[in-house]
């Protein structure tokens, strides 16, 4: 197993530093399982804008890369396509049992935010897309799910290890990015969606 710090560039550019541009370090082995695996011991998190906290774009919060992918719902998303909205990626597999155990907590607040600016993007790595359209049939996931074949999405953002998840500011900046997941999580994560929900649009 090896260890990578967080502020390391990634593809497309997105490099994640903390706030305070100290570096974190995220454990990750080379397969995906064992990532997921580790994630039951700890959550990694690092918050680019926190509540109480000004503009993401003072403490150098970096912008998402480009993507245009064809979701479940038959609508294409792009940066410019959710220009406005506050946007949270989840990516997640179907072996994975700590993205089934965030599921619920993710349905809840695609539900609670359905009124809102704001958009839930799931990203499946999984190889067998059969596997991926009865998942989201059983787990009754209503949110916009893309299946990432190739892994394009993944490698662009980065994301290494499961549950990963990419809190995304109205203007394409990325306000939080965790890896794992923790049932206490649930209000941190929407305390940070209302705040960022609360900011005015940068001119």
């Amino acid at each position: 197993m090896f260890r990578k710090p967080i502020g390391k560039r990634l593809p497309g550019n997105l490099a994640l530093a903390s706030v305070h541009s100290s570096l974190t370090r995220i454990a990750y082995s080379r397969q995906l399982k064992t990532l997921a695996l580790l994630a039951a011991a700890a959550v990694f998190f690092t918050v680019f804008l926190s509540p109480g906290m000004a503009g993401s774009q003072q403490y150098g919060a970096p912008k998402v890369p480009y993507f245009s992918i064809l979701a479940n719902n038959g609508q294409t998303y792009s940066p410019e396509y959710l220009k406005g909205n506050v946007v949270l990626i989840m990516f997640w597999a179907t072996w994975c049992p700590y993205c089934k155990k965030a599921m619920p907590h993710m349905s809840t607040i695609a539900s609670e935010y359905s009124n809102a600016p704001f958009t839930l993007l799931g990203i499946c790595g999984s190889k067998d897309r059969e596997a991926w359209q009865n998942y989201i049939q059983q787990h009754q996931l209503r949110w916009p799910q893309y299946w990432d074949s190739d892994l394009r999405m993944t490698h662009l953002f980065g994301a290494r290890g499961i549950p990963n998840f990419f809190l995304i500011d109205k203007d394409g900046y990325l306000v939080a990015h965790w890896v794992g997941w923790d049932d206490s999580l649930t209000s941190r994560v929407q305390k940070l969606i209302d705040h960022a929900l609360a900011q005015p649009r940068r001119q």
